[in-house]
């Protein structure tokens, strides 16, 4: 009887994480903004992307990572860019507010699947606290670092205007924030010709 009950306890829990991812795919599918190769909505296949990446930085996830990698950047067309002043400071004062309601629509996701006791966690790795120390914080800025690395970089070189020296910067702190395993993984990648002597000036001055 026991093992039977502890049976149903754990398929009810994997039907409520499952509830919770479908509820957030859902979500990023209403993302205006299409992906460039797919043509499907861009924060459903970034969403995707980081998933991928966290299972092979993590076979086996908690299920607080698994929704947090796959809520990262949940309604983020809800609070554009735009919104904010074009400068350093508006910059990180739009990342603080987005982090904030991706947390927030996050933990009301959760409640509404039955897995309240997850909305702790789940803020604590999506604001990225404890890098370095956490490592489910730590497995999530691998994987943001591994897409962006594989998916976005190439677009960002190309359209960057700060100068060489500057956004050679951008990717160093980029490498300092991965893992060891984050950065092996990075060093598979194919990377295009213009970003991957933008990675190798960074890793000689890292």
């Amino acid at each position: 009887v026991a093992v039977c009950y502890w049976v149903a306890v754990k398929l009810r829990r994997r039907r409520c994480l499952q509830a919770a991812l479908d509820t957030i795919d859902a979500a990023h599918s209403c993302d205006p903004a299409k992906d460039a190769a797919t043509g499907q909505p861009a924060e459903l296949v970034y969403a995707a992307s980081m998933t991928r990446w966290m299972r092979r930085l993590t076979p086996r996830p908690s299920e607080a990572l698994q929704i947090a990698c796959r809520a990262q950047h949940l309604e983020r067309w809800l609070h554009p860019r735009d919104a904010f002043p074009k400068n350093r400071e508006g910059y990180f004062q739009w990342r603080t507010e987005a982090k904030k309601a991706h947390t927030a629509r996050a933990a009301q996701i959760l409640r509404d699947a039955g897995l309240a006791d997850l909305t702790e966690r789940v803020a604590y790795i999506m604001m990225k606290k404890g890098l370095g120390e956490d490592a489910d914080s730590q497995a999530m800025e691998d994987a943001a670092c591994l897409v962006f690395l594989e998916d976005h970089a190439q677009r960002f070189v190309s359209s960057y205007e700060g100068g060489l020296e500057k956004l050679v910067g951008i990717f160093k702190k980029t490498w300092v924030k991965m893992s060891e395993e984050g950065r092996r993984l990075a060093l598979t990648l194919d990377l295009a010709p213009d970003v991957a002597a933008v990675v190798a000036d960074a890793l000689r001055n890292a």
